[in-house]
């Protein structure tokens, strides 16, 4: 068979290997070494190699001197896995003469037999690793694309070799440190099926405000794995970014994420992200998101205290349960702090405020004089069956009566 080298009238020598009568054609083998280059095909051409019958050694070691470059990596991919060596071949060598020289010992591996080795293991080596991890951070994006798709069956060890890189840097540049998240952020999204895991990991690392937010936004219906990548966008520089992250990180994580939220919320001083998290917890069903709830209680902010209140209501008979101290908020200046601590003892019906419920039948607010009544009426607040008490002069407002 005449060579697909970049040599004009050369070939290569026919050489046809016991048991390796092809069950793919050479154009089906080029087509697939495209592929493998691609995140969105890379999984149907591996699995196309893997259900035919034969492996063809012959046609891969000779797409191995192809003029295009993608074909030459796609090639070298599959052989190194079934060799489990690369032999020393340079895909990138510009020149075709020299190329052909390397090439020399895979001809010869595939004239001995080109069996697979039976030294391959189901793990990089760190040899491997750290040549991978060179092209990334060399900043080539075919070399980077070729290291992610040989890295990804083992992307936990990937991951971890690129944070233990990065965290040995004593002054990293912003590139750099970019382009080593934009790996690992990668890894991660396609060893989930994150659909266009290539644009999202790129968004998130180097993209602008709008870009981060609409990548986080697909990621909220990916599983908990994610939750790392989500934790780094937490450090991002824009709080509207961080506050989506924080809406993120407590969806996908609910109660297993709230003390990774808390613990950011002390050291987060934007408004936006711990209002984000007070909106979060309310539905979060447990224990947790009430104690996490709870100290918003004290906050000097009317905002950030009517908002947890609001979520308190959410939760139930686990709020009831932890009997949060809510007195100071029936008579705090706020009219829609003293509606809002009404309405959490109307829904999860806790008792122990009557008088409180009482005095505020006279409240200079409508509105929380008409939540008031409700309460009085539900006999929130009070176990006994008049809900006014005995003997406690109180009367309906006059709108609540002419309603």
């Amino acid at each position: 068979m005449a060579a697909p080298g970049d040599l004009p009238g050369s070939e290569a020598p026919a050489v046809t290997v016991p048991g390796s009568k092809p069950s793919l054609t050479e154009e089906q083998c080029r087509a697939i070494a495209v592929r493998l280059g691609d995140p969105a095909e890379r999984a149907d051409a591996l699995a196309e190699l893997d259900g035919a019958p034969f492996f063809p050694v012959r046609i891969w070691v000779d797409l191995l001197i192809d003029p295009d470059l993608a074909v030459r990596l796609g090639a070298l991919e599959i052989l190194e896995d079934r060799a489990a060596t690369d032999l020393d071949y340079d895909p990138w060598e510009p020149d075709p003469v020299r190329r052909r020289e390397l090439w020399r010992t895979w001809d010869e591996w595939a004239k001995s037999g080109g069996k697979a080795s039976a030294q391959a293991a189901p793990s990089l080596g760190a040899g491997a690793m750290q040549s991978y991890l060179r092209d990334i951070v060399g900043g080539d994006r075919d070399k980077t694309e070729r290291a992610l798709g040989k890295m990804q069956p083992y992307a936990r060890s990937a991951i971890a070799l690129i944070e233990s890189y990065l965290s040995r840097q004593t002054n990293p540049s912003p590139g750099l440190t970019a382009r080593l998240r934009e790996a690992q952020f990668r890894l991660l999204l396609d060893s989930v099926k994150i659909p266009e895991a290539r644009r999202v990991a790129r968004d998130l690392t180097s993209g602008n405000r709008d870009a981060k937010i609409e990548s986080l936004d697909l990621l909220a219906e990916a599983t908990i794995d994610v939750l790392p990548l989500v934790g780094e966008s937490l450090r991002d520089e824009d709080p509207l970014v961080r506050e989506r992250a924080m809406d993120v990180l407590l969806y996908i994580g609910k109660a297993e994420a709230v003390p990774l939220a808390v613990a950011h919320l002390e050291k987060d001083p934007d408004p936006n992200v711990a209002h984000a998290a007070i909106r979060a917890f309310g539905r979060i069903e447990g224990r947790e998101s009430v104690e996490a709830l709870v100290p918003y209680l004290e906050s000097e902010d009317e905002d950030v205290v009517s908002t947890a209140l609001q979520s308190l209501s959410l939760l139930g008979d686990a709020a009831r349960s932890a009997k949060p101290d809510i007195g100071h908020c029936l008579s705090h200046d706020s009219w829609r702090v003293r509606a809002a601590a009404l309405h959490f003892l109307l829904k999860t019906r806790s008792d122990g405020y009557q008088e409180e419920i009482l005095s505020l039948l006279d409240d200079p607010d409508s509105f929380v004089r008409s939540t008031a009544v409700q309460a009085a009426l539900a006999g929130t607040g009070n176990r006994s069956s008049d809900p006014f008490g005995t003997g406690s002069g109180k009367e309906f407002p006059k709108e609540t009566e002419e309603a």
